[in-house]
């Protein structure tokens, strides 16, 4: 078991070439692909709604479904003063369907290249967990897990699981993390960003299902 995202780096390959919607080593079509997946909505490319960047937190719009009779409308969902940026979700949207049970900080940034602020969620599919990570004012991040009928409180295993890969990543940071090497630094950037913020994320998921199993 690894951390998330899954298909980091074939998902081109496993969701279009293989299913025949484009053709094999082919880069304008791969490229395509990537431009409509960063900047599309759903299915669509739509002009200036496209340039809407994303944040959970300071989202100020809100949308109908590309789908509805009347298409898609956008609304602020209050005052958005002169100059004041128009955030949307990539995520938690209208069209998203399911995607959103499966789609977190580690997806996001495998599909659009940016590590998004806090609150960020992080799912851990094969252990069953579901995370959404807050920062608070001292800067410290705090951990809440979701439970369902599939989503679970960490237990043992997954708990043996999050300590291995803290301990894991910790040992980076000396070696594979010190040196970008020939890495462009806009990717670098981003995955310092992720790596900071996987340690941080896990270490917050361990304490908090330590507290918990002391409580009990």
């Amino acid at each position: 078991h690894v951390l998330p995202p899954h298909e980091a780096v074939d998902w081109i390959d496993e969701n279009f070439v293989k299913t025949g919607f484009i053709r094999e080593n082919d880069s304008f079509e791969e490229h395509c692909v990537e431009m409509v997946v960063q900047r599309g909505y759903d299915t669509a490319l739509i002009p200036i709604w496209d340039m809407v960047n994303h944040d959970n937190y300071r989202i100020n719009t809100n949308n109908t479904s590309l789908h509805s009779d009347g298409g898609i409308k956008v609304w602020a969902t209050g005052k958005i003063e002169a100059g004041e940026e128009i955030y949307a979700t990539y995520n938690r949207c209208v069209d998203c369907g399911e995607t959103s049970d499966i789609w977190g900080t580690p997806e996001l940034l495998r599909d659009f290249g940016f590590v998004e602020s806090y609150p960020q969620t992080w799912i851990f599919e094969e252990h069953k967990l579901f995370m959404t990570v807050y920062e608070e004012e001292d800067d410290e991040v705090d951990s809440e897990f979701y439970t369902d009928s599939w989503y679970q409180f960490p237990n043992d295993v997954t708990l043996e699981f999050l300590r291995e890969q803290y301990r894991r990543l910790k040992a980076m940071k000396d070696n594979e993390m010190a040196d970008p090497g020939a890495v462009p630094k806009h990717e670098w950037d981003a995955i310092y960003l992720f790596y900071w913020s996987a340690l941080d994320v896990i270490e917050s998921a361990i304490e908090a299902a330590e507290d918990k199993q002391e409580e009990l």
